[in-house]
């Protein structure tokens, strides 16, 4: 429920009125209750006070919930940052995928080539011998 208000447009839309920019996404695991909050952009400072702002807000709506329901103190579920780095670093993973991508491709298209250059070629010899085409 959590993940879901957070991938609303008006939750999205609040943190563009306060001034966050970067881009963010929310992964969850149905199996467990960790939330992923990951941040991209091109400002560091931005993309870490972002991330701080979702986290901040994500808990805001979990203690909001939890009193609507009247859910005692003893029983609450509280938000536990963890693995949250103090500095945003770099991300050369599209670079990487870009390329294995190019190559993949390029993989691809040598193959379709070399099948039908190599079935032209027969083609080709079995026509010259007078015997029907390979097909």
């Amino acid at each position: 429920m959590l993940s879901a208000e957070a991938g609303t447009h008006r939750f999205q839309q609040s943190l563009l009125d306060d001034g966050y920019t970067a881009e963010f996404t929310i992964g969850v695991d149905s199996r467990d209750p960790i939330m992923t909050v990951t941040t991209e952009g091109l400002d560091p400072l931005m993309v870490l006070e972002t991330r701080d702002a979702v986290i901040a807000r994500i808990d805001a709506q979990l203690n909001l919930v939890q009193d609507e329901e009247s859910v005692p103190e003893r029983q609450r579920a509280h938000l536990l940052a963890s693995g949250v780095d103090d500095a945003a670093q770099p991300m050369g993973g599209s670079r990487l995928r870009a390329a294995a991508a190019t190559v993949a491709a390029g993989g691809l298209v040598t193959l379709l080539l070399t099948f039908l250059i190599d079935r032209w070629a027969l083609n080709r010899a079995a026509a010259r011998a007078g015997q029907a085409p390979a097909s």
